[in-house]
């Protein structure tokens, strides 16, 4: 099948799968090209459109309404000339959906879609240009599939769960800046895909989700503050962050998975609040700066793989009956572990701690170990009052080695 074929079977697909969704449109869309724009303005109903410039020469563009819409009161597609800006689409209230699909121009995209469950889909195309897209409150749906948007991508959502995928083979040359509100929402960079650029995310209350699969790469920093509601967020196998990687959540139990042979270039900063955390740096995968991973009450865990973690590594856990295990793990510099008072365990087994190691556990009854590892500096185990259990052996240290149990029956070995 040619380009151009497969071109046209994907804008027939679309106006397919327009027709078939579970509302069609029933509204009627405004075509107008106004000072080198082509500006879309729906009204209140439903309206469902693609946007194409198949088979068109340069500052041509086609505009087909799905079924149930209309263009300009009728129901059939026109061609417009004379756009060399942008494409700007207000498409007002109603459940809307938008494609833009086969373009290959420099335009800026603004796009509108006020409230109600809306979608956003841009696929095979290449715009020299950024877009801002305003999702409006719903179940909102953004798509970008086998394109490359060379400027800036802002999207903002109100209240309900949005959805952005960039799937296979996308191409993102700007930044990205994700502002999605309440909702449980969910963002997903898809193998083979790649941006340029720094993301940010932002929720409010909600389980939201970050995903970079397989093989995907953000050349920049990552930095997602999302709040309360059981965030899961997955840096995926191979896959690559090439600066900082920044979360911050509130209360309830959220989850940080750096998985087989991903990298982050930068530094890893985990800030999680309350609520029984859980992180992992999995095997063969690395973290090139400087690791914090804070959290304050809940039964928090934090593992470290078989990699190579960090230039330092500071571990702060608040109250609950929290874990850190590193195996077979090294850590560059230092490697520190704080933890709050309600008995607490922490296992270094066959690691190597290049600089110095230093665990301060609460009251509690504490369980402390740190057997057949090398500690190149200096070796600092404290716990406070309670039964507490702390193993060294076959350990070597290079520094010096402090040991202070605190009041209670404890158990030294060796």
């Amino acid at each position: 099948m040619t380009g151009a074929k497969r071109a046209q079977s994907l804008i027939g697909a679309l106006l397919a799968l327009l027709a078939a969704g579970p509302a069609w449109g029933a509204g009627n869309v405004e075509a107008v090209v106004h000072g080198g724009s082509l500006v879309l303005t729906g009204d209140a109903e439903g309206n469902d459109v693609v946007v194409d410039q198949l088979n068109l020469a340069a500052g041509e563009l086609t505009v087909s309404p799905a079924l149930g819409t209309t263009l300009n009161g009728v129901a059939a597609g026109a061609v417009f000339t004379g756009i060399t800006k942008g494409v700007s689409a207000d498409l007002g209230d109603g459940s809307d959906t938008l494609a833009l699909s086969v373009l290959n121009a420099a335009l800026e995209l603004k796009v509108d879609l006020g409230e109600l469950d809306d979608s956003f889909v841009l696929g095979a195309s290449n715009v020299d240009g950024g877009a801002k897209l305003d999702l409006g409150e719903g179940t909102n749906f953004v798509e970008i599939h086998s394109s490359t948007l060379t400027g800036k991508l802002a999207v903002k959502g109100g209240a309900g769960a949005d959805t952005l995928n960039v799937y296979n083979d996308a191409d993102l040359g700007g930044s990205v800046k994700l502002d999605l509100g309440d909702g449980d929402n969910a963002v997903s960079v898809y193998q083979g895909a790649s941006l340029a650029g720094s993301l940010a995310q932002k929720g409010k209350d909600g389980a939201d989700d970050f995903t970079l699969s397989l093989g995907a790469s953000i050349a920049g920093n990552v930095s997602l503050a999302l709040g309360d509601g059981g965030n899961s967020i997955g840096i995926g196998e191979s896959s690559r962050v090439g600066g900082n990687v920044a979360l911050k959540t509130g209360s309830t139990r959220d989850t940080f998975s750096l998985y087989d042979s991903a990298e982050i270039g930068g530094n890893l900063k985990l800030l999680l609040g309350d609520g029984g955390d859980y992180v992992s740096l999995a095997t063969a995968s690395s973290v090139l700066g400087t690791i914090l991973f804070k959290a304050t009450d809940g039964a928090d865990q934090f593992e470290l793989g078989a990699g190579s973690f960090g230039t330092r590594v500071k571990v702060s856990l608040g109250g609950g009956a929290n874990m850190v295990e590193a195996v077979t793990t090294t850590v560059p510099g230092d490697l520190s572990v704080k933890l709050g008072g309600d008995g607490d365990s922490v296992v270094i087994d066959e690691s190597a701690i290049q600089g110095s190691l230093a665990i301060l556990a609460g009251d509690g009854t504490n369980a402390l170990y740190c057997g057949d590892s090398q500690v190149g500096g200096n070796l600092t185990i404290k716990a406070g009052s309670g039964d507490d259990s702390v193993d060294t052996t076959g350990t070597t240290v290079g520094g010096q080695t402090k040991i202070d149990a605190g009041g209670g029956t404890n158990t030294l070995v060796p």
